[in-house]
């Protein structure tokens, strides 16, 4: 019987050890030690088989190195032991970094429960926007806003782009429901002509809906969308006062703190949606000139209107700026790879992808840009393996089978050439 307790000695004390360091690990991440923390949870996590707890620290310590793609499955594994609310947020925010909105949607779901903390909302606003949810962004950002919490010039420009998400949101559904066309009709006039009134029809939609009240604010009518989604007068008040909000908001801002780059980035925003993108370049660049510590997300921005423009090398710069290892979230390797595709650097692009085709979940364009790019270097077997496995996760993707059409076409395959051309010719015909 010596030998238990000895045992049962020995867990309690490598149960005390194990309490002590995850204390430790906890003020490395509090402190910025996110190095450290990592070290020492992997550490941790192979002495005790990784509880939900210490797998929580080694993937907030990944996430905060931007290490986005391997914190991802180990916030996977921590939400299989324990539905920690910090672990649903920050998956959900990880998951919005890679736009993968499909597995964020019901995280976000989820983190609804949490809000109430402002530290979950701040955490949570903007992925809420990434995710086309503008309707509980707005909520969000009030609060936020409303509570004075910092930063406060990029917290009330996400209030703006809240509003304005949500009003073009709500013109959308009115577009899209032939009863609504009236409603819709005020507003797009009223965008081509300023003389024009979008609230002509206001006293039209009270009347309609007698549960709307001209007292409401925008998040009020925003609540209703649950049981009122597709009411024409609530979608069509919402969209107006929304737009009014985003324009009071924005101007407030221009006088509040001019020159800011949360500022100076919702100009060169709403230039890009009004189709100014030389506009919005050229802001964009001045507020690099001005302000040379400006945030990833800006330089992100920017190379996407490079990108437009087919500046390959401008773009590639400016993400090789937001994320130098490339490897900063799945977005971001995907507009890096795209670049280097453009530029012909297919060496670099390999090295990028290397480890993304590897995975059993590798997305549709890796493989298709890392076959290319092998196909670009003459390795036509290396290229026929990723191509035909991006096909079958895209097979309605005419430009896949003509790629294959070439690459069998080159190696003799008569047979599987004149299949893939039949295809392509199908789906070209479908277009």
């Amino acid at each position: 019987m010596l030998w238990i307790a000895f045992a049962v000695q020995s867990n309690a004390l490598l149960a005390q050890q194990s309490q002590t360091d995850l204390a430790q690990l906890q003020k490395y991440l509090r402190s910025g030690q996110y190095q450290e923390a990592e070290a020492g949870f992997r550490n941790l996590a192979t002495r005790n088989g990784g509880s939900a707890d210490v797998l929580d620290g080694l993937a907030t310590a990944l996430q905060m190195q931007g290490k986005t793609n391997e914190a991802i499955p180990v916030f996977e594994r921590t939400l299989k032991l324990k539905r920690l609310p910090d672990a649903v947020a920050s998956l959900a925010v990880d998951y919005c970094r890679n736009h993968q909105f499909d597995h964020a949607d019901p995280l976000l779901k989820e983190a609804g429960a949490f809000l109430d903390d402002l530290n979950f909302a701040a955490m949570l606003g903007p992925c809420y926007l990434e995710a086309n949810q503008p309707e509980i962004a707005v909520t969000v950002y009030e609060r936020l806003v409303a509570a004075g919490i910092s930063p406060r010039d990029e917290n009330t420009a996400n209030l703006v782009r809240s509003y304005f998400d949500l009003s073009q949101k709500a013109l959308q559904q009115l577009i899209a429901t032939p009863e609504a066309q009236n409603y819709a009709h005020v507003i797009t006039e009223a965008q081509k002509d300023g003389s024009y009134d979008a609230t002509a029809l206001f006293p039209q939609a009270y009347r309609a809906a007698t549960y709307l009240r001209p007292e409401m604010s925008v998040s009020d009518l925003a609540s209703l969308l649950g049981t009122h989604s597709g009411d024409a007068a609530l979608l069509y008040l919402l969209s107006v006062r929304a737009a009014e909000q985003a324009q009071d908001l924005f101007d407030h801002m221009q006088q509040q703190w001019p020159g800011s780059v949360p500022t100076g980035e919702l100009i060169a925003e709403f230039k890009d949606a009004s189709g100014d993108r030389d506009g919005a370049i050229h802001e964009y660049e001045q507020l690099q000139t001005e302000h040379p510590d400006a945030p990833a997300a800006m330089h992100f921005a920017l190379g996407l209107l490079y990108a437009e423009r087919l500046r390959w090398q401008d773009a590639l710069a400016q993400y090789r700026i937001a994320s130098p290892d490339g490897k900063g979230g799945l977005y971001i390797t995907q507009r890096i790879s795209e670049c280097l595709l453009r530029t012909g650097e297919d060496k670099a692009l390999e090295r990028l992808l290397r480890d993304v085709v590897q995975g059993e979940d590798a997305p549709f364009w890796a493989l298709r840009d890392y076959g290319e790019a092998e196909e670009n270097q003459a390795n036509a077997s290396a290229a026929l393996k990723y191509l035909i496995k991006a096909s079958a996760l895209e097979p309605a993707d005419a430009s896949i089978h003509y790629r294959l059409f070439q690459l069998y076409k080159e190696l003799s395959q008569k047979d599987a050439a004149a299949r893939e051309m039949a295809l392509f010719h199908q789906l070209r015909t479908k277009q």
